[in-house]
């Protein structure tokens, strides 16, 4: 059994809860919860806020620990190894955007904590969506907001950018938030121009 923590209504409070996750599948690990943030889609999803939560709800999908169990065909994984989990548990791995390496586009992903249990326990996840983190020990939640945002705002350098035709290439980002100022490093990484536009004065860094 794993013992975790749901809420087992909208708006309702975390308490303890404890589930059988079945047999170990062939591309699953299991791991070892050490640290698991909060993010607000944590909140969203135990409110029902988007209308697709699935009760009891284990949010969690700022993940960091270490790999307990391994399955057989999880056989780039091992035991022992630091990773971290974030918004997506899994991908049908046959679509489109899974073969060309864009797989946070997969139309049929697996959501951490919608029809599946989160990080606040010790879940088991299919393997290939892990992230590996170089921290040994973990300390804290080091990585596992990059578990989240970190995916969300991921731009492969090896595809060319819809902005790379443009004269003077530039990414605008409306607003400013963790998973946002993900997004315009990224743009810097690949030699793009990241214009973060904010109706907020207070979140206007000036020179």
């Amino acid at each position: 059994m794993i013992n975790a923590y749901a809420a087992s209504e909208p708006k309702g409070k975390l308490e303890p809860f404890a589930y059988d996750p079945g047999e170990l599948k062939p591309q699953e690990v299991e791991i070892d919860v050490h640290s698991c943030g909060i993010c607000h889609s944590d909140i969203s999803v135990i409110d029902n806020e988007w209308g697709n939560a699935q009760y009891p709800v284990v949010p969690g999908h700022e993940v960091v620990g270490t790999i307990a169990k391994v399955g057989e065909n999880a056989n780039h994984l091992t035991v022992g190894q630091t990773v971290g989990l974030g918004w997506h548990a899994g991908y049908c791995n046959a679509c489109a955007s899974c073969g060309e390496g864009d797989h946070n586009l997969c139309a049929n992903s697996q959501a951490t904590i919608i029809g599946h249990h989160g990080g606040f326990a010790e879940p088991n996840v299919p393997a290939g969506r892990l992230l590996r983190i170089q921290l040994n020990p973990p300390r804290g939640n080091r990585g596992g907001c990059a578990a989240c945002n970190g995916s969300t705002a991921q731009h492969r350098k090896d595809k060319k950018s819809i902005f790379s035709s443009l004269a003077n290439p530039a990414a605008p980002v409306l607003g400013i938030s963790a998973s946002l100022r993900q997004a315009a490093r990224n743009a810097l990484a690949i030699a793009v121009h990241g214009l973060t536009l904010s109706l907020q004065k207070n979140k206007v860094k000036r020179p």
